[in-house]
């Protein structure tokens, strides 16, 4: 089932104290970030349990204690969801590295999460304007461009596809409403 405008709009990417205290085993894990990013995701799955094993395997997220999984998996998971999206995985890879030598997990995810909300109001909402193409210009800043880019660039990615789903701009959320 596709999301909503509505829906859209209204997604709020858990902050780094939003995400769950408690260490999931991995079907948690999937079920907790289809969830959380089901508005966002145009009806696709964001995560699985197969993809959560090779994204181990690969190195992508760090080493679990046992066989659950904690915040920095569970942020990683969640970025990983959203920059593959854009980004072959091995630049999202890349990606994460260099933000991690930028700053604390903690400090990147929680910049992502903003961004992602950021890009949608930025962008999403601009639909409901019924004007031809009142996206305004983005502002990156310095030490969190990547993050910045890879975000505006999920949400406009999401925004063509619902141009097209809804046949056209100007019908975007015409159905929902």
């Amino acid at each position: 089932m596709k999301t909503t405008l509505q829906q859209i709009i209204e997604f709020q990417c858990p902050k780094w104290d939003d995400l769950p205290e408690t260490p999931l085993f991995n079907s948690q894990v999937v079920e907790y970030i289809n969830h959380i990013l089901y508005p966002i995701m145009n009806g696709e799955k964001a995560m699985s349990s197969t993809m959560i094993q090779n994204y181990s395997k690969w190195g992508i997220i760090p080493k679990i204690a046992g066989r659950k999984y904690g915040k920095q998996q569970i942020a990683i998971l969640i970025i990983i969801a959203i920059y593959k999206q854009v980004l072959p995985i091995d630049q999202v890879k890349k990606g994460i590295e260099l933000q991690l030598k930028r700053m604390t997990i903690e400090e990147g995810y929680d910049i992502f999460a903003i961004s992602m909300e950021q890009a949608i109001q930025q962008i999403i909402i601009s639909t409901k304007k019924k004007t031809l193409y009142p996206i305004e210009a983005f502002t990156i800043q310095e030490k969190t461009e990547g993050i910045q880019a890879v975000s505006n660039a999920f949400v406009m990615k999401l925004l063509a596809t619902m141009i097209i789903e809804a046949g056209g701009y100007n019908q975007i959320g015409e159905k929902d409403e």
